[in-house]
C-alpha cells in the first residue's frame, strides 16, 4: 500500500503531458504542452525532484558490511556512463546505510523551499537513485539477531527511456517506452532471486518483445504479443531463477508502451497508476494490481486441485503451506505466485503473473469528463500544492498521471516512485 506519510506534494505538484502528446506517440516528456505553458512549469520542476527525493532511499545492499551493492552501469573515465544496450536503470540505495551522507541529504529535503540553494549540493548525492521523472526508496528490514546480519532482500529499478536494441534510441518517431519493476525476496537466500530477476528481467522482455512486436501494426495484435511476452518472461525467470539453493521473490513490473500501460504482477506486492487534478486538487487511484494471496477463491482452488493446503487463520496472513526441503518441517509461503519458490510451485504455486492494461487516453478523458482535447486551463500551484494562477492555454490539459510499484512494507519494504507517465 502507499506510505502513510506519502507526500501530498507527489500527488499535486506533477504534471501528465498533452492529451495531444499521447496521440502522437511523444510520451517520454512530461514537457511537451504549448510554450506559454512550459516556461511556467520550468520553474516548478526543480524543487519537484528534491520534493520527491524527502521520501527516497537509494540502492539496495546485502548486509551493512557489503557497502554499496554492484550496478549495471559503469561510469568511464570522462565521467559518463556505460549503460546497458536497454538504458540506464535507477537502483536504490538503503536508507538505513550511508547513515550520515543519506540522512544528512534527506533532512535537508525535508525542509527545501523553491528558493533555496542547496538543491545542485543534495542532487549530488541523490542522482543514482533519481530524475526529475523517477525515483526509488529501499530500507531493510530487521528480522532477529545482529543488526549487521540483516540482509535487504528487496530489489528495484526504474528504465525511462526502456529500448529494446541499441538502433533508433533517438528517433522521436521510435515508440516510447519506460519500464518499472520491484521484487521482494524471502525465505533464505531469496535475495539470490530477487537479484537475478532484477537484472535479467529487462534484458530478456527487450529481446522477447522486439522479436514479438516486428511488423505488428493492429493495436489490438500488439497489445496481445505484449501481454503474452510479460507472461512468458516470468515463467522464464522463474525456470531459470537460482531456486535450487534459495527461496523466492515477488515481481511487480509496470511498462508503459505508446499510450498503453502494463502491469505485470505474481505476488503480494503492488503497482498503482494514479492521477492528481490541480484544479480540484484531488488525487485518485486509477488502478491498482491484486496482491495474489492463497485465500482468494480461484488461487486456493487452483492449490488444492495441485495437492496443495492453504493454512487461513484468524489473523494475518493465508499461507500455502509446503515442508522444507531439507529439514522436513512445515512452512507456509504467504503468497500463490511469485518467481522461484520451486518446493511451493509442486504445489500450486505459479509464476504466472495476472496482466491488466490502461490505456492513458482513456484515463485523461475519464478524468477530464471526456474534454481532454478541449481543456481550457491549466493551474500553477506553490509549494502547498494550492492553485495560485490560473491560465488559458487549449494546448494544455490538466491530469497528472504517475505509477508506483510497492512491496508489502511490514518489516521491510522497497518503493519506487515513477512520475509523470
Amino acid at each position: 500500500m502507499l506510505p502513510r506519510r506519502f507526500p501530498r506534494v507527489l500527488l499535486q505538484q506533477y504534471r501528465y503531458s498533452s492529451f495531444h502528446s499521447y496521440a502522437t506517440a511523444t510520451v517520454a516528456s512530461s514537457s511537451s504542452a504549448s510554450a506559454s505553458s512550459s516556461s511556467t512549469m520550468r520553474a516548478l520542476h526543480a524543487p519537484l525532484l528534491l520534493t520527491l527525493m524527502a521520501c527516497v532511499g537509494f540502492r539496495p545492499l546485502t548486509t551493512l558490511a557489503d557497502g554499496r551493492a554492484s550496478t549495471n552501469n559503469t561510469t568511464k573515465s570522462n565521467g559518463t556512463k556505460d549503460c546497458p544496450f536497454y538504458g540506464c536503470p535507477l537502483l536504490p540505495t538503503d536508507v538505513h546505510y550511508n547513515t550520515d551522507v543519506i540522512k544528512a541529504a534527506l533532512e535537508k529535503l525535508r525542509n527545501l523551499t523553491r528558493s533555496s540553494t542547496e538543491s545542485h549540493e543534495i542532487l549530488q548525492v541523490l542522482k543514482e537513485a533519481g530524475s526529475d521523472r523517477a525515483a526509488t526508496l529501499t530500507l531493510v528490514g530487521y528480522k532477529g539477531g545482529d543488526l549487521s546480519e540483516q540482509i535487504n532482500q528487496d530489489r528495484a529499478f526504474v528504465v525511462a527511456p526502456y529500448h529494446l536494441d541499441d538502433t533508433n534510441k533517438d528517433d522521436k518517431s521510435t515508440i516510447q517506452r519506460k519500464l518499472l519493476g520491484v521484487f521482494d525476496g524471502h525465505a533464505p537466500l531469496g535475495e539470490l532471486v530477487s537479484e537475478f530477476t532484477r537484472v535479467e528481467l529487462p534484458v530478456r522482455l527487450a529481446a522477447k518483445l522486439k522479436k514479438a512486436l516486428v511488423d505488428l501494426t493492429d493495436e489490438q495484435a500488439v497489445v496481445d504479443a505484449t501481454k503474452a511476452v510479460l507472461i512468458e518472461t516470468f515463467i522464464e525467470l522463474d525456470t531459470d531463477a537460482p531456486a535450487e539453493q534459495s527461496g523466492g521473490c515477488t515481481a511487480t513490473v509496470v511498462l508503459q508502451q505508446g499510450s498503453k500501460v502494463y502491469f505485470a504482477n505474481a505476488g503480494d506486492s503492488r503497482s498503482f497508476l494514479v492521477a492528481y487534478r490541480p484544479s480540484t486538487q484531488q488525487a485518485s487511484v486509477v488502478y491498482i494490481s491484486r496482491e495474489d494471496k492463497p485465500n482468494l477463491p480461484d488461487e486456493r482452488a487452483r492449490v488444492e486441485k495441485m495437492g496443495g493446503q492453504v493454512y487461513i487463520p484468524v489473523r494475518g496472513t493465508s499461507r500455502v503451506v509446503y515442508h522444507d526441503r531439507d529439514t522436513g518441517a512445515p512452512t507456509g509461503l504467504a503468497m500463490s505466485r511469485s518467481i522461484g519458490d520451486w518446493e511451493a510451485g509442486k504445489l500450486g504455486v505459479i509464476p504466472d503473473p495476472i496482466v491488466d492494461v490502461c490505456d492513458l487516453t482513456d484515463v485523461v478523458a475519464a478524468q477530464l469528463d471526456g474534454t481532454a482535447k478541449d481543456a481550457p486551463e491549466y493551474y500553477v500551484l506553490n509549494e502547498k500544492g494550492e492553485v495560485t494562477e490560473t491560465l488559458s492555454d487549449s494546448g494544455v490539459d490538466d491530469v497528472h498521471i504517475f505509477a508506483v510499484s510497492a512491496t508489502d512494507g511490514k518489516r521491510d519494504g522497497i518503493v519506487v516512485f515513477f512520475c509523470c507517465l
